[in-house]
């Protein structure tokens, strides 16, 4: 706490003072036993409702089920309130809290030592440090501000429990319209198959389908190294880590030196994780392409030997030949710049600049991805009948025509999807940035799954790093459903 001697600023004094606990209260427990209580409601009802595939509803089981929906909205609103009402609990308590702590600062009066009364509520910040103007320095609650913290939480809650409660109806259904019973009936027809497809399942949920809807919810909260034991509804914030990646435009500042980019800004990040993705995509199809067709010649000598080599890269695995390429682009021992200098020209401090420090990874990682699309075209020109080919040379069609007309349509089933598969790769490709050029200078070459690290495991903002990492996967859904379609698009040209 800051404080005053001779009306001066003199420092700053730490003090502890054995408070009472403040009654803080928590939803966690009604947070678990909202969807629990109410798919056992939908569950009781179905059970009570269940009806043969070709009988009908009657009046009385819509009745029953407008009933229920009237209950799953009172309830809802019941939580919402039990909430606003554990709200203002919580701030009164942390107000009378710091209150105590000024008093006891108060009663140091033999000391030459005077309280700032302006920094009494510097602590009242929201998790980004910025004022939230909710309570005053002499204990009072703003009663504007603590309705805006409510209903903020309100709209973010509500719409969770209409989820909630769409899920139970749907559970309701299943039984009203006999689809749980023809579920039941079809598992038992095929209990072997499920059996032995059982483990696969149990794998999926356990290592992808619960760390994937972990890391979504996580995203909705402030979770940080500090706060992570404290109840999972006392760290819920909605979507503000969403509107800090989304909605933060700041991308460069015009200054007296020029330009100056915010290399830590989530847009600046996916346009250097594009520019990586197209740019590494782009040098791996054509190399590959280039050596595939190499490797297609007729009465090539040695091809045999030419595949071996030329495949190597890609059977080494990416760290090593990752940590082989950074010690290449070493700025005083690495081979590159000794090469440079025996034809007489200067070292290159290759990690120091925004566009050679890109350089070193489309380098890295070109070096890795020619060999695979260099085996998928060539196995894919193998398959071409060599008929096509000597009856467009009898009708006078020039190589050009043959590659364009022959090549390159029949190539199109086998490479879209393999340019499909490299650009989720290359997207995600964490080794490369993060053992070659480590994102430098100052992150500018960070790609949003590195960032994402970082994020997570450097500055220990967990919760920030799961909406960073959501983000990331509704760009490739995006991508996929779009890519989806253009290929079925063109499969008929």
């Amino acid at each position: 706490m800051p404080y005053l001697a001779a009306g001066e600023f003199a420092g700053i004094m730490q003090m502890q003072f054995n408070l009472a606990a403040a009654d803080v209260g928590t939803v966690a427990d009604d947070t678990v036993s909202l969807p629990l209580l109410m798919l056992l409601l939908a569950l009781l009802a179905g059970v009570m409702l269940r009806l043969d595939a070709g009988r009908r509803i009657d009046f009385a089981k819509l009745l029953a089920l407008a009933v229920f929906l009237v209950i799953a909205v009172f309830y809802q609103q019941q939580r919402i309130g039990r909430l606003e009402q554990i709200e203002k609990q919580d701030n009164k308590s942390v107000a009378a809290s710091y209150l105590a702590t000024a008093e006891q600062f108060d009663r140091l009066g033999y000391l030459p030592l005077l309280r700032d009364p302006a920094v009494v509520n510097l602590w009242d910040t929201d998790h980004y440090q910025r004022p939230r103007g909710l309570i005053g320095a002499d204990g009072s609650i703003s009663v504007e501000a603590q309705t805006r913290q409510l209903g903020k939480r309100a709209d973010f809650i509500r719409p969770i429990l209409w989820v909630i409660d769409l899920l139970a109806v749907a559970v309701l259904l299943m039984f009203v319209y006999g689809y749980a019973a023809r579920a039941y009936a079809a598992f038992k027809a095929h209990i072997d198959a499920y059996i032995y497809v059982a483990p696969a399942m149990i794998g999926m949920l356990v290592l992808v389908f619960f760390p994937f809807m972990y890391g979504i919810t996580l995203s909705f909260t402030d979770t940080t190294l500090f706060n992570e034991s404290l109840p999972f509804s006392d760290r819920l914030i909605g979507w503000d880590n969403f509107k800090a990646i989304l909605g933060d435009f700041n991308i460069y500042q015009s200054t007296a030196d020029g330009i100056s980019w915010n290399y830590q800004n989530f847009y600046w990040t996916l346009m250097v994780t594009v520019i990586w993705t197209v740019t590494n995509v782009t040098v791996g199809v054509t190399v590959g392409f280039m050596l595939a067709m190499a490797l297609n010649t007729d009465g090539l000598k040695g091809k045999a030997i030419y595949r071996v080599l030329l495949i190597l890269p890609w059977a080494i695995p990416n760290y090593i030949t990752a940590l082989v390429w950074r010690g290449m682009f070493h700025p005083q021992f690495g081979v590159i710049n000794q090469v440079l200098q025996m034809f007489g020209m200067e070292p290159v401090a290759w990690f120091d600049g925004v566009v050679s420090s890109f350089i070193t990874g489309l380098a890295t990682n070109g070096w890795l991805s020619f060999p695979f699309m260099m085996v998928v075209i060539l196995g894919a020109l193998q398959s071409i009948p060599k008929d096509m080919y000597e009856a467009a040379e009898v009708e006078g069609a020039s190589r050009w025509q043959r590659l364009r007309y022959i090549t390159l349509p029949l190539l199109k089933p086998t490479l879209i999807p393999a340019i499909v598969l490299s650009v989720v790769w290359t997207f995600n490709m964490f080794n490369i940035i993060f053992l070659v050029s480590g994102g430098e200078p100052a992150g500018a070459n960070e790609i949003l799954v590195t960032k994402a690290y970082k994020i997570a495991f450097e500055q220990y903002q967990y919760a920030y790093a799961a909406a960073y990492s959501t983000v990331i996967f509704m760009i490739l859904l995006v991508y996929g459903f779009f890519q989806t379609r253009i290929t079925k698009a063109t499969e008929s040209f």
